[in-house]
């Protein structure tokens, strides 16, 4: 008798988490893509302040500690001591760097920015056990299909009326490129390699057809970012190798042969010719190498008399690094720079127990995070990313759940 109240007592106290995570996340999901996209509204208009979604993910970041704090439990109560440790050693690199440079360092922009990295593993803590109730799960996984959707089609509305509001690459037109209501393309190449991620794995994964994945495909061909196509070769082999019969192998033959063509016709239209030309300037420039990577390499030779030339041994454990006036946009590289080796490994223990959390072992799982590794140390702001932050945390846990339970679940 006693077991059974228990239980009663328990069953009230577990639903009333559950059911405040997922309120919690699907409002999230819907006030953070509507502050995007009038963050990009405000760059389009050229307004001084345009960084108006930092409000309403402040909100909910403290949304999501709150229930963290109301519902502990170990991997919680773990979470918030390794967070502060960090924090700590953090700022001793950072004071310590700051005591050695010859410009004033911006420890307010430099703090929050260590706040982006570790906000998803705030959202993660705070909203994991949400995949604990498939139904009230389920809807937040369908309304983010829909921002998926939503974001894709006003990408392809963009491409077809030329609406400058909805580029890539608001106000230069030899970019070429629609990222729909996402305004940094850095951030709009991570939203699309998380949604056709997730697409693929449930049309080919789970055998779950869905239009909305050819929605999402479309919408990220038109994205036009060197590190979405270069997911899109990557998944385009994964398929051929472990997913396609000899039927699809032909056809994807065709559209491959047909995308060649298609590129080959916009070249030489006087778009094309204008992103053609923007290419050649920067290989004149720089490089192949040098345009490739965005000038990365450029970077990468600063790191040196930018930051290293003012580390000393604590630096190299606890990192020193002004993130507002040099960054290499190498995820690895500036993570290390930035927390130094004890504050890498840390994170990079804490991005395994948490949204990687799943069976490595699974060909698609292992191709999925092998990207995303793969990604950040070419591109960038993967590690950092608070717009994607929250579409991380659901995918991942979409993966853990399909694992767990029969997929028609979902």
């Amino acid at each position: 008798m006693s077991r059974l109240t228990d239980q009663n007592i328990a069953d009230p106290i577990r639903l009333s988490e559950s059911t405040l995570v997922n309120k919690i996340s699907t409002t999230a999901l819907i006030f953070f893509f509507i502050a995007d996209f009038g963050n990009k509204l405000l760059i389009h208009l050229q307004y001084d302040f345009s960084r108006f979604s930092i409000i309403p993910r402040a909100i909910y970041e403290l949304f999501f500690l709150t229930i963290i704090l109301l519902f502990p439990n170990k991997e919680r109560v773990t979470f918030l001591i390794v967070f502060v440790t960090v924090f700590v050693t953090f700022l001793i690199g950072q004071i310590v760097f700051a005591a050695n440079i010859q410009y004033d360092y911006n420890f307010r922009e430099n703090l929050l920015m260590f706040n982006k990295y570790f906000f998803v593993f705030i959202i993660y803590y705070g909203v994991y056990k949400a995949r604990d109730n498939l139904k009230e799960f389920s809807r937040a996984i369908r309304l983010m299909e829909v921002v998926f959707v939503v974001n894709s089609l006003l990408a392809i509305v963009g491409f077809i009326f030329s609406i400058d509001l909805f580029r890539t690459y608001i106000n230069q037109p030899y970019r070429y490129g629609y990222s729909g209501a996402l305004w940094v393309q850095n951030e709009a190449s991570i939203f699309y390699f998380l949604a056709l991620a997730y697409f693929y794995y449930k049309r080919f994964i789970l055998g779950m057809p869905s239009k909305r994945f050819y929605v999402v495909l479309l919408g990220s061909l038109l994205l036009g970012t060197k590190m979405i196509y270069v997911f899109h070769l990557a998944l385009i082999t994964f398929h051929f190798i472990y997913h396609s019969n000899v039927r699809t192998k032909i056809y994807s033959m065709f559209i491959i042969v047909g995308s060649y063509f298609s590129f080959l016709s916009f070249i030489q239209t006087q778009s094309g010719k204008l992103v053609l030309s923007y290419f050649e300037d920067k290989v004149r420039s720089g490089g192949f190498w040098y345009m490739f990577s965005s000038g990365r390499t450029h970077y990468l030779s600063s790191v040196k008399p930018e930051v290293l030339d003012y580390w000393s041994v604590v630096n190299l454990f606890f990192g020193g690094q002004d993130q507002t006036k040099f960054m290499t946009e190498m995820d690895f590289l500036d993570l290390f720079l930035f927390m130094g080796l004890f504050g890498s490994v840390v994170y990079l223990i804490l991005l395994y127990k948490t949204i990687f959390r799943f069976k490595l072992l699974s060909s698609f799982n292992l191709f999925f995070v092998a990207s995303y590794m793969v990604l950040a140390f070419a591109s960038g702001h993967f590690f950092s990313s608070v717009i994607n932050a929250l579409y991380l945390c659901l995918i991942s846990l979409f993966l853990y759940n399909s694992q767990k339970v029969y997929k028609n679940a979902f």
